[in-house]
């Protein structure tokens, strides 16, 4: 059983009664310290003068690994590392003598055989208590394996600093009386210093470095001088002519008014690389004269060298393409499905001699434009026979590859897209063969625009956007995909072996490249969808209708924002179809901007009629040129073509946002107020409030100015003819709102 520790402090009582009371109140005493004790982490002893153990707390499972009952009554002494037991009696003597606490460190034998290092803090116990001593223990091993490191580190820093070899220095910053760094004295430096610099630290050490020869020329200083005031470290090479060698010199603040500086002895590596430059200078001529692309990788595929002809053919500068991996350059895609195709490179890894790679490998130009290359190459082994790299030569036969499948393609291609045409597509979808080649995708597409464009700008027009837009399809899919215009004006691309990602890849670019695409009337825009057969039990049927079904889907989507980009086109033409139409609708801007004002007309109404006074005859961009300038009467049947540009510029209007405001008014502008008009014989009131102005005004100009902007009759005589037509031609109010901004 384990030793009350609390005997020590035992007294007689004077009486009964009072020995009672104090026996209880010890006893909670005891309670209270006990309970401290057996919770406290360091492990808590008491020894015998003998130096047997007494008493121990609980700690001892955690610092010893044992329970207390195995070390009552054994002596501490037992425990002790053999090389510290007389150290421990020593000291145990000592506080005997001194009746001093003590603190002591040693080793103790942990339960498991290993040793610990232990910090005792103890006191000499009373005679009364039995004499002895109490103390507290913990172990501070890992506190002697951190100092025994810290020893063996910086002992291990001398010898690094003596054995390194680059060269140390170790200044105090001297500063002027402007507080800026002027000098810097000699702390320290190794034996590598003193070789590089050719100098004796005895001679140097305590001095200045002005007072030295050691020839650090003013950039050098600058150097010094920067990093001392910046406290950032700076790198940098330079030529020290006193000792004639090129220096590396790496300057850093290790702390406040000191300068470091590193010294590495670099000239044999620049001789080395001046003789490299030589070299390279002497091998890149020869290789700018071979007729062939030559291109050099290291073991990782990285590029080490390329000549002018393999730049030009892949698209890739000199400076761009070195240290980039070769499949940047070279892109290289296997011809069915499109994938990385590495297995030519691995063949030249595990090849002893040259690897003919000449299978019509596809790269990909910078640019994007698509070349055929042939290949042929090797693997370069050092002088042990490893391989430390590929050397390729390339050749372009694009326009052979191309030539020979033009041969083919001219019995299947549209005339008019060069691309394949529907009896081609029908031949390729028989084949399963190829449709079967899974997943097997399907790209739709539908041209916008196409029946407004030949409407408004002729057949010819209709037919370069077909040709604009096949462009694009061939400049977007690869080599490998079948592209052909399916009819009027839409288009498949037929795609084996490509996944459903891939696809809408291509989409994207061709949504992206028409996005580009200068109007040409109209801006490019076509709605696509697509599909893919994953499984050979996936009809093409069905195949063709999921294509069909999404690419009307987003021909709905996107029609609308289609539709007010080609304004932006129609108002151009108009401005330039004449000069007479230009002059025209300026004047009548003018002039109705003026009756709107005078007749109170609010913000929103006045900007439509500005719109109005540019846009409502955009209706005749549609009409045939003979007839809009035609200098004699128009016959009959001309007056009713021309008539016409009134209701194609509604449903110009009717199709564009911006001009939805002002469709009903560039219908009804050549209304008149009696109901005689065309081309609803509207009257009066029923007659758009703006239309009624502009057909004044345009009226008006039309006496007024012929074709060439010169005067035709009197501003007087064209007023009376006004005054003529009001109620008839004219609506009353405006006639005399105008006739009184004239005579104003």
């Amino acid at each position: 059983m384990k030793e009350d520790i609390s005997r020590e402090y035992e007294l007689e009582p004077e009486s009964a009664g009072d020995c009672f009371a104090e026996r209880l109140e010890l006893g909670e005493r005891e309670v209270l310290l006990r309970h401290i004790v057996e919770n406290m982490v360091d492990l808590v002893m008491v020894i015998n003068t003998s130096a047997e153990v007494t008493y121990v707390s609980s700690s001892c499972r955690k610092v010893l690994g044992c329970r207390p009952e195995y070390l009552l009554g054994q002596s501490w002494l037992d425990l002790i590392h053999p090389e510290d037991q007389q150290k421990f009696l020593a000291t145990i003597e000592n506080a005997r003598a001194t009746r001093l606490p003590i603190k002591w460190e040693y080793r103790a034998r942990h339960a498991e055989g290993h040793y610990l290092w232990l910090e005792s803090v103890g006191n000499p116990l009373t005679a009364v208590a039995g004499g002895g001593y109490i103390a507290s223990t913990r172990d501070i091993s890992y506190r002697k394996r951190s100092e025994e490191a810290l020893q063996e580190s910086e002992k291990n820093y001398s010898s690094l600093f003596n054995s390194m070899q680059e060269g140390f220095v170790l200044w105090e910053t001297v500063y002027n009386s402007a507080g800026e760094p002027d000098d810097y004295r000699f702390l320290n430096v190794n034996p590598a210093f003193e070789k590089i610099m050719q100098v004796k630290k005895r001679e140097i050490i305590g001095r200045l470095l002005s007072q030295t020869s050691l020839g650090f020329e003013s950039y050098w200083l600058d150097s010094f001088a920067q990093v001392t005031r910046t406290r950032q470290p700076y790198n940098y090479e330079g030529y020290n002519r006193t000792i004639q060698c090129y220096l590396e010199t790496f300057i850093f603040t290790p702390g406040d008014n000191l300068l470091a500086a590193l010294f590495i002895d670099v000239t044999r590596r620049k001789i080395v690389e001046k003789q490299l430059e030589r070299e390279r200078e002497w091998m890149t001529v020869t290789l700018g004269s071979i007729g062939e692309g030559v291109i050099a990788t290291d073991v990782s595929g990285k590029v080490l060298l390329i000549n002018r002809v393999a730049s030009d053919l892949l698209g890739w500068p000199e400076a761009k393409a070195i240290g980039r991996y070769l499949s940047e350059l070279l892109n290289t895609v296997d011809d069915i499905d499109r994938s990385f195709y590495t297995e030519p490179l691995q063949r030249i890894a595990q090849a002893e001699e040259e690897v003919d790679i000449s299978g019509n490998t596809i790269s990909i130009v910078r640019n994007g434009e698509r070349r055929i290359i042939s290949n042929s190459a090797a693997s370069i082994r050092d002088i042990e026979g490893q391989i430390i790299g590929t050397v390729m030569i390339i050749r372009d036969v694009t326009e052979k590859v191309r030539n020979e499948a033009k041969i083919e393609r001219l019995s299947y291609s549209d005339k008019l897209t060069g691309l394949y045409n529907r009896a081609y597509v029908d031949r390729i979808l028989a084949d399963e063969g190829i449709t079967s080649q899974l997943p097997f995708s399907l790209i739709m597409g539908d041209i916008d625009g196409l029946k407004l464009t030949n409407d408004v700008f002729g057949h010819q027009a209709g037919d370069n956007l077909l040709v604009n837009i096949a462009k694009v399809i061939r400049g977007c899919c690869r080599e490998s995909d079948i592209m052909a215009r399916w009819g009027g004006d839409e288009f498949l691309m037929i795609l084996p072996q490509t996944s459903e990602k891939v696809a809408l890849r291509i989409c994207e670019r061709i949504a992206n490249t028409c996005a580009e695409m200068e109007a040409d009337p109209i801006e490019l825009h076509i709605a696509l969808g697509t599909a893919t057969r994953k499984s050979l039990e996936q009809g093409m049927e069905a195949l063709f209708t999921l294509a069909e079904e999404e690419m009307y889907e987003h021909k709905m989507q996107q029609s609308k924002g289609f539709r007010q980009a080609i304004l932006s086109k129609l108002e151009k033409d108009l401005w330039t179809k004449s000069h007479d139409t230009q002059e025209h609708n300026h004047r009548l801007s003018k002039m109705a901007m003026e009756i709107g004002a005078r007749l109170g007309l609010d913000r929103y109404e006045r900007d439509k009629l500005a719109l109005l006074a540019s846009l409502h005859d955009i209706g005749k961009v549609a009409l045939p040129e003979d007839i809009m300038f035609k200098n004699e009467k128009l016959e009959p049947e001309e007056q009713e073509i021309m008539k016409k540009h009134t209701e194609i510029g509604y449903r110009m209007a009717e199709a564009i946002p911006e001009l939805r405001p002002i469709a009903e008014a560039i219908l009804s502008h050549h209304e008149r107020w009696d109901g005689s008009g065309y081309p609803r014989g509207l009257k009066g009131n029923e007659i758009p409030f703006i239309s009624r102005i502009i057909n004044l005004v345009d009226v008006y100009d039309e006496m007024t100015y012929n074709r060439n902007g010169q005067a035709i009759i009197d501003p007087q005589l064209a007023m009376k003819e006004l005054e003529k037509g009001s109620g008839v031609q004219f609506d009353p109010v405006i006639v005399q709102a105008f006739l009184q901004s004239i005579i104003e």
